[in-house]
């Protein structure tokens, strides 16, 4: 499995990959900034208690108001954009 970070100016998003098979779908996955929080930085880095939700979501994985999933159709009529909004916000 491979992740890819895309980290835009106010959100975490992962997009995931399948390694070693021809890519179907993508899953993109916005993890939630902590309360209090607008962005990490160095004095302010990602904790890995913070992946909780991500580690639940991962063997049952279902489109929420953090993940969704993209056909590689989709992406290709995109012109391989990954830069692909989340749709439940």
């Amino acid at each position: 499995m491979g992740c890819l970070i895309l980290i835009p100016v106010l959100r975490l998003i992962y997009s995931f990959f399948t390694k070693g098979e021809s890519t179907k779908n993508i899953w993109f996955y916005e993890h939630p900034y902590p309360p209090g929080y607008k962005s990490y930085s160095k004095t302010k880095p990602i904790k890995i208690e913070e992946f909780a939700a991500e580690k639940a979501w991962w063997n049952n994985r279902e489109e929420n108001e953090f993940a969704w999933c993209v056909s590689i159709e989709e992406i290709k009529a995109n012109g391989y954009n990954l830069d692909i909004k989340n749709p439940y916000q």
